[in-house]
């Protein structure tokens, strides 16, 4: 039987248009950077390693899109589980993302299966 493992990953949109965040994921630490981009209208993500190594940057965040996934095959220091954003109000073919409803409306989270 497999266990499941989920964490929500804190959002400050309410304040600031851009932040880092430190957080352990799988048992390992990653910076999180996030950002708005006004141009495109979209909040985007840069994952580093604990030594601040860049893993991946320019992530759009969209909703119900596991952002690691593909790439796993060229990018292996990242955590083996699934990074996406939820849509806490589950309304399907409404959820756009944008720069005041991200902390209400969605929710950063890390999910892993273990076991």
């Amino acid at each position: 039987m497999k266990n499941v493992i989920s964490v929500e990953i804190p959002v400050l949109s309410e304040r600031v248009a851009r932040w880092e965040i430190k957080v352990d994921l799988s048992g390992k630490r990653y910076g999180l950077y996030v950002s708005w981009n006004t141009r495109q209208e979209a909040w985007f993500m840069t994952i580093s390693d604990s030594n601040n190594k860049l893993l991946l940057a320019g992530i759009r965040l969209v909703p119900g899109v596991s952002f690691l996934e593909k790439y796993r095959a060229s990018v292996s220091e990242l955590p083996p589980g699934i990074l996406e954003l939820l849509d806490v109000e589950m309304k399907p073919g409404s959820a756009e993302v944008t720069r005041n409803n991200l902390h209400t409306r969605f929710a950063l989270t890390y999910t892993v299966f273990e076991g």
